[in-house]
């Protein structure tokens, strides 16, 4: 389930990439961690926009999805949130049994400045989701075993060496072994870590 919601904001993110093709991957990764690291002002209004008067809950994030007035620039942005939260509350399996999810108790929205998004524990648990072979699979999970004993020692260049080396890899598996889409979460969050470190 969990590794769903995780593959769903993942894949949203890759999408969001794709609406900005002509900028170089390593400047949307640069400024990526920069704005984590830095969150604008108006992250924190957009995140509350996702809560109701009971702060924010599956039923706030839902009814936010469903708005037409977002707030998250056009409407490619809107459309891409929009598959989100279908993919989310579907990885969730809300209202299964009859599940009375709309009356789940919300909590408040905390906007705070973090170095990324996902970790390599997410990017791990992707990889292994995604790579279906196991050839491929045992590659990338070297690579991620290089950066975590890498980042262990404090060596952080060495840890984003081995990032590269596993996006250079899912790089040649993308549109062949692997579908783009995913390919290009994969990457991106790898790219990601590699520039504003590993949390």
């Amino acid at each position: 389930m969990f590794t769903g919601v995780l593959s769903a904001g993942a894949q949203a993110i890759a999408r969001l990439r794709g609406l900005l093709p002509q900028v170089d991957d390593d400047l949307v990764a640069y400024e990526t961690a920069f704005a984590l690291r830095r969150p604008d002002a108006s992250v924190e209004s957009a995140v509350r926009s996702l809560s109701d008067s009971r702060g924010f809950s599956l039923r706030s994030f839902a009814s936010a999805s469903a708005s037409q007035d977002l707030g998250f620039g056009d409407r490619s942005v809107s459309e891409l949130f929009k598959q989100f939260t279908g993919d989310v509350l579907a990885a969730l399996q809300v209202g299964a049994n009859d599940e009375r999810w709309t009356e789940l108790p919300g909590v408040s929205p905390i906007v705070e400045p973090t170095s990324a998004v996902f970790n390599l524990g997410d990017l791990s648990t992707l990889t292994d989701h995604y790579v279906l072979g196991a050839e491929q699979r045992r590659v990338l999970a070297g690579y991620l075993a290089g950066a975590a004993a890498a980042a262990d020692l404090g060596d952080t260049s060495g840890a984003a060496q081995q990032l590269e080396s596993y996006a250079a890899y899912a790089t040649k598996l993308r549109g062949t072994q692997l579908p783009a889409v995913q390919t290009d979460a994969l990457i991106q969050i790898a790219r990601t870590l590699s520039v504003g470190g590993i949390r």
